[in-house]
């Protein structure tokens, strides 16, 4: 075959294994992107039903105390219960009990550094409003939920404020192994389509040889019929026509009048 033949072909075949590549980019990267921000949000809800589900142990105790007339200052054990909040996750910095006035009764950590974020209407829960709060703030990852007394008024809000960098640690180490996985994904889906994007060439290489050849012994008058096998392409079926007809207007071809061999 020709370098003129050659080169078309070798720049098809590259053009399209440049197109298979950034497909595969496109696609894989699209899917482990989209994998990443439905895990990060997964994994913040997760963390609040979490930390929802140790402030409802410590809500339980509080209204235990509650229900027998205490009030909510007298109840002292509760710093030993946001004690052992902190212990059982050492991401939890900061645990307390706040009450109506918005001052710490009881807490553990820092809990000036989160006061300030506390929006006004977690204080206004009510009997038919019990629901649990959560907030983001710069640092902290805020859970809280109301106190309520017997007659279902609220007397102070109890607060977990877990790290924020806890779980952003979490979703970066996500994130590395889905650019690892990613990249392993574009690699071996590249080297299978580019062996596929091979061998359709090759295939095509020789269908196209078949028809350069038959075209060429056409021009030239040589023309035979063109034979097609199981392994013939559809392209050359369609050619197989087209083959009998140039064959047949070939001059050379055509049969001698008996009058011009007399």
């Amino acid at each position: 075959m020709s370098e003129k033949s050659v080169k078309p072909q070798s720049s098809l075949a590259k053009r399209l294994g440049i197109t298979l590549v950034f497909v595969l980019m496109f696609s894989v990267g699209l899917s482990a992107l989209l994998s990443y921000f439905n895990f990060e949000k997964k994994h913040q809800q997760l963390v609040s039903s979490r930390l929802q589900v140790m402030l409802d142990e410590v809500r339980v105790a509080i209204d235990q105390g509650t229900s027998l007339g205490l009030p909510l200052e007298s109840q002292t054990e509760i710093s030993n219960h946001l004690h052992n909040l902190t212990l059982t996750d050492t991401s939890i910095h900061i645990a307390a009990v706040m009450n109506m006035a918005q001052s710490a009764l009881f807490s553990v950590g820092d809990v000036e550094q989160v006061t300030a974020h506390i929006p006004a209407q977690w204080y206004q829960a009510h009997a038919d409003n019990q629901s649990s709060h959560a907030l983001e703030i710069e640092s902290y990852l805020l859970v809280a939920e109301p106190i309520l007394n017997n007659f279902d008024r609220q007397t102070g809000l109890l607060i977990l404020a877990y790290d924020k960098q806890a779980y952003i640690q979490k979703n970066q180490q996500l994130l590395t192994a889905l650019n690892y996985q990613t990249l392993l994904s574009i690699l071996a889906g590249g080297v299978v389509g580019l062996l596929l994007l091979m061998l359709l060439m090759r295939r095509m290489n020789k269908m196209i040889q078949r028809l350069n050849l038959a075209l060429k012994q056409n021009l030239s008058g040589r023309g035979q019929d063109y034979a097609l096998d199981e392994n013939s392409d559809h392209l050359e079926y369609q050619y197989q026509p087209l083959h009998q007809k140039i064959r047949d207007l070939s001059p050379v071809s055509r049969p001698i009048p008996e009058e011009k061999k007399q």
